[in-house]
């Protein structure tokens, strides 16, 4: 269902409306539509998205190069590992990891001037991916036999629905980061921009649906509510294992600067001004530096202070994905295509609208209601899923390849 309407939201409402008002960015949408101040609303959820997004890329950063340490260092616990001292006085080695990565791999591809500068990694991460799938599923169908514990198809408990859902609508939402990508997109011979992004995106969405339901199916077959949040943790330390942790550690590296560079151009409309050539610049300026420098220390400072991921999915899942990815889309292609529309396409658009609300709503009042009330003790297999914490939360850059 929601890979279904991620699929129509892009192809019908995002696309038709680039293609209507000639713009490439959720801030244009949003000012063709509404004025100065939609692009303010479509720029101010960009940026939210996109440091919930970043953020849970730092926290994987931590996780999956504790864990990898661990398994280097003979086995040692994630967690141990994390906590205990580093060779920086008063660091620990989870601060340290994240430190190193930030600085010395992310940041310069961060300081790159467009998506396009991006093409030979994107591709590799691709690949890298496409190999950690492939392996991770033989690793689970050839193993030992299944657990015998019972399958869950539907949660016992209805509201573990609520409280998962939007961790799976951050998982599957790129509407922050695929107009980045529409930008500067090279049509296809002898089809227009529209068609060709339509076709990459299509064929994009389909293999990462594709890898998401194989690894999060194959994974809960085979260690059943045994399955961990991590699912790389069911296996056994090995040099296997350990090689599957660096691949999506590569993965995930690969994947931080799409979405910054989203982040950034959103950030830089509102402060410099949407005509800004900077902001089109096919070079390195000095306000890319100074808002990447600004952009990356922010997000890895707050991640720094998350207790996990599945904080910053709920968060993030709840209210800007829902928003980006439900509401402002139908909301824009109403307004740009008025009086072109039929009442069919109307109702559908506004039924898209009502419904974002209304998932909106359901999901932040589902993660604010477990505050107060006493923790259920019924197993909850979405949360078992390893829908998150093994592969990265946005879709892989697959514009470029």
């Amino acid at each position: 269902t929601v890979a279904s309407s991620l699929a129509y939201n892009t192809h019908t409402y995002l696309y038709r409306s680039c293609s209507t008002t000639k713009t490439a960015s959720m801030e244009a949408l949003g000012r063709a539509a509404f004025g100065p101040r939609g692009a303010s609303i479509a720029a101010g959820g960009v940026i939210l998205q996109g440091f919930g997004s970043l953020s849970s890329y730092t926290i994987l950063f931590g996780d999956l190069g504790s864990s990898l340490g661990g398994s280097l260092a003979g086995g040692i616990d994630e967690e141990t590992f994390a906590k205990a001292d580093s060779i920086v006085s008063g660091l620990d080695n989870r601060v340290v990891i994240v430190t190193v990565m930030v600085v010395v791999v992310v940041l310069p591809l961060a300081l790159l001037p467009t998506v396009s500068a991006l093409k030979q990694a994107s591709r590799l991460g691709v690949l890298v991916f496409v190999v950690f799938v492939i392996t991770v599923v033989l690793r689970c169908l050839t193993s030992t036999a299944p657990e015998t514990s019972p399958l869950y198809l539907f949660p016992a408990d209805p509201t573990a629905v609520l409280l998962n859902f939007p961790t799976i609508l951050f998982a599957l939402n790129s509407h922050h980061t695929i107009l980045t990508v529409f930008a500067e997109l090279c049509p296809l011979p002898g089809k227009s921009v529209l068609l060709t992004a339509q076709q990459v995106s299509k064929t994009g969405y389909l293999r990462i649906y594709t890898i998401y339901c194989l690894v999060a199916c194959c994974g809960y077959y085979q260690y059943r509510e045994n399955t961990n949040v991590d699912l790389l943790l069911n296996f056994p330390n090995s040099a296997t294992t350990v090689t599957l942790r660096f691949m999506i550690l590569v993965s995930v590296v690969v994947g931080y600067p799409t979405i910054h560079f989203a982040v950034r151009r959103a950030l830089m409309s509102i402060l410099l001004g949407p005509d800004s050539p900077v902001i089109t610049a096919q070079h390195v300026t000095q306000y890319h530096v100074a808002f990447t420098l600004c952009i990356v220390g922010a997000v890895s400072t707050f991640a720094m202070q998350l207790p996990g991921l599945k904080t910053a999915f709920a968060l993030t899942g709840a209210t800007a994905t829902s928003w980006l990815m439900l509401i402002f889309p139908p909301a824009v292609y109403i307004k740009v295509h008025k009086g072109n529309l039929s009442g069919t396409e109307v109702a559908v658009a506004y039924a898209h609208i009502v419904l974002g609300f209304a998932i909106m709503f359901f999901c932040v009042h589902a993660q604010l209601a477990p505050a107060g009330a006493a923790p259920s003790t019924t197993p909850d297999p979405l949360a078992d899923l390893p829908w998150h914490g093994m592969v990265p939360v946005s879709l892989p850059p697959v514009g470029h390849s």
